[in-house]
């Protein structure tokens, strides 16, 4: 029974592993250039592993569907690990991004529209 359920897990990791791979690279896109290909196949195919051994057919799921969730999940938390800062410095850093991007395309007057009235007039 052991050996029947070990191979079964092993072929669903062998049959998924270029799903897990696509997985990591539909992310790696969205990341700075720095951020290593291989780390991310990597934490993917862990991820993969995990799915294979919690998965159970029994409960009428697609394995793909399964494993889709723990595959970026375990993506998400190599990249967690992988950086100096926590997740509310990582955002506030986003969100400094995305408002300073926000702000070069604005041109003066409308960025004075959407100033408080006592900032409105005032010399740069």
């Amino acid at each position: 029974m052991y050996h029947q359920q070990a191979v079964q897990i092993e072929d669903l990791i062998v049959t998924h592993r270029s799903y897990a791979h696509a997985l990591a690279a539909e992310l790696l896109r969205g990341l700075p250039p720095r951020v290593a290909r291989e780390d991310l196949e990597a934490a993917a195919e862990l991820g993969l592993v995990e799915a294979a051994q919690a998965f159970d057919s029994s409960l009428g799921v697609l394995f793909k569907t399964f494993a889709y969730y723990r595959i970026r999940g375990a993506i998400y938390d190599a990249l967690r690990k992988m950086t100096w800062f926590s997740k509310s410095v990582y955002d506030k850093y986003k969100f400094e991004i995305a408002a300073n991007e926000y702000l070069r395309t604005m041109s003066p007057a409308p960025l004075a529209m959407t100033l408080p009235r006592q900032y409105a007039g005032r010399p740069r």
